[in-house]
């Protein structure tokens, strides 16, 4: 019987323990300014090191601001900035703090950094861990008690294997269409719980199209779905996005030894999985949010639905259940985050805003690039004019307001490219909106929820 990637990669690194418990061993560990102080105080009380700090890397990114400095803004925000310095420099682990050039979002930094590689084990305590599945990795979120754990022993333990899943998206999307569009119709189509503990393979001929940053936009939200991890197969376009970043195997490049080994851990032809979906591309449309939770997904063209629970201070952002999604008037607009915050996200945000070549029409609209390599990959671009000339805030990198930890809190509904809609997600009178950067830019600049495809064949 065949093997999934997951299962070999699993293969080659549980560690056995006692009493039939197992654990795995890590190859990559990414702390933060959040989740981590509780576990360097842990590791503290128990007198215990760090056992392998060159496997471990930090970045500050979850409650820092990100209008011109980016330290922070409140007291307790400065704490925790510190702490995870002060605990990095004991510790001997790199650290990309806000003054350094490689600073940004975890999820953006791996794979800007070339640290998140293929057949590797990868695990940080924020959720959406499970972006780097699409290199080909192992990678899943944790709890603080795991982040002490990986410190001090580099394994995770008490690991239990999950069930293997697999989704299929066939056929070709629509040129207009994003792989944000992709995992929003899969919540749509699935629900919110459909691959709950699971390990989820992402394959067919629409997924296999993708570029990398696309399928990191897929791999991310696996989480809302109820999965542990979501991962890709390797292929050449993964092989090429190595290549093609050469400072990464400086003084040498990526050998064929290498990618040979990273394409020999592909899902076997024969390989088992526990449940399987397969989605047509073709019915996929424009996907936008309408309420709460990550069921309340529609199509464009589709209504308003009933939201239950929704707070006295948010209630002036709901609409009647029946309301027309196309036509519905925002009050602000934010593209970034560990979903949709990359070059590619921007720059295809940046065409409809150069289309259109109008205003925005909403009080506030932040551009915040996902880290500082890809804020200065766009500033050579030229792209940050674009967002400037439209009305848009261009912001330095972070988390900011897709959860909103930090001072990038915002008011009313809210067109996001991010990736939960959870209430006050985006600020304690935030209403989001969830929808591609593309959707996001159009509905900035007509103050409303708009069609891309109408936008596009009327400018055409």
């Amino acid at each position: 019987m065949g093997q999934t990637r997951f299962q070999k990669i699993e293969r080659d690194n549980l560690i056995p323990l006692s009493h039939n418990k197992k654990a795995l061993s890590v190859g990559l560990h990414i702390i933060h300014e959040v989740t981590s102080p509780q576990a360097f105080s842990s590791l503290r009380k128990m007198g215990l090191q760090v056992a392998y700090n060159q496997n471990t890397f930090a970045v500050t990114d979850h409650i820092i601001a990100t209008t011109g400095s980016i330290d922070g803004n409140e007291v307790i925000d400065q704490v925790m900035i510190n702490a995870l310095a002060d605990n990095c420099l004991e510790f001997g682990i790199t650290h990309y703090g806000t003054q350094n050039k490689k600073q940004g979002i975890c999820h953006v930094v791996g794979p800007d950094t070339g640290l998140t590689r293929p057949n590797t084990t990868i695990f940080c305590g924020d959720s959406h861990t499970s972006t780097h599945g699409a290199f080909g990795a192992i990678a899943a979120g944790i709890g603080t008690s795991n982040v002490r754990d990986i410190l001090a022993t580099g394994a995770l333990l008490n690991y239990t294997s999950p069930e293997q899943m697999k989704i299929e998206v066939t056929g070709k999307l629509a040129s207009h269409l994003s792989a944000k569009d992709i995992i929003l119709y899969l919540f749509h189509k699935l629900g919110s719980e459909w691959a709950t503990g699971g390990a989820v393979f992402y394959t067919g001929e629409a997924l296999r199209k993708l570029s990398m940053e696309e399928r990191m936009t897929i791999a991310n939200m696996t989480i809302e779905m109820g999965g542990r991890f979501g991962y890709f197969d390797v292929d050449d376009i993964t092989l090429d996005w190595f290549r093609e970043k050469r400072d990464f195997w400086h003084p040498r490049q990526l050998t064929d030894e290498v990618a040979e080994k990273w394409l020999a851990y592909n899902c076997d032809a024969d390989a088992v999985f526990d449940k399987t979906e397969t989605i047509d591309a073709g019915s996929i449309k424009q996907m936008v949010s309408f309420g709460l939770t990550l069921n309340d997904i529609v199509p464009i063209d589709s209504a308003f639905g009933n939201v239950a629970n929704v707070h006295t201070s948010r209630k002036q952002y709901e609409a009647p259940s029946g309301t027309a999604m196309e036509g519905l008037p925002i009050n602000g607009a934010f593209i970034g985050s560990c979903t949709n915050g990359r070059f590619s996200d921007f720059k295809a945000a940046a065409a409809i805003l150069t289309q259109h070549g109008g205003k925005i029409k909403v009080p506030t609209a932040l551009a915040v690039p996902g880290s500082m390599a890809v804020k200065q990959k766009l500033e050579q671009a030229g792209i940050d004019k674009v967002f400037k000339a439209a009305g848009f805030e261009w912001r330095e990198p972070g988390c900011s307001s897709c959860l909103a930890m930090n001072p990038d809190k915002l008011v009313g509904r809210i067109a996001s490219s991010t990736n939960r809609n959870f209430a006050g997600r985006q600020g304690p009178q935030s209403r989001t909106f969830l929808m591609s950067p593309q959707s996001v830019a159009l509905a900035a600049l007509e103050g409303k929820i708009s069609n891309v495809e109408k936008f596009l064949v009327a400018n055409h």
